[in-house]
């Protein structure tokens, strides 16, 4: 009798262990599925020029100073230093 009283015991304790981890699952996956928040309007702004994909201007990405811009200019035909 002792020995059924355990048993029953422990399928008890597994059984609520394993339905919790399954509710806490699904509670995930529904917070997954939700729309994420907004983003802060620094980055919106990014997102909300037109020209997000268009190739960089004569200045490039990075505005450089006229020394910056001749050393990577050609790095190709920059003497290797050994």
């Amino acid at each position: 009798m002792v020995g059924a009283a355990a048993l029953l015991i422990g399928l008890g304790i597994v059984t609520g262990i394993v339905v919790n981890e399954v509710n806490k699952g699904e509670t995930h996956k529904e917070e997954m599925m939700a729309s994420p928040p907004p983003p802060p309007p620094a980055r919106r702004q990014l997102f909300d020029t037109h020209n997000l994909f268009t190739p960089p201007k004569k200045e490039g990405l990075f505005k450089l100073k006229a020394a910056e811009r001749a050393a990577f200019a050609s790095p190709t035909r920059r003497p290797l230093s050994r």
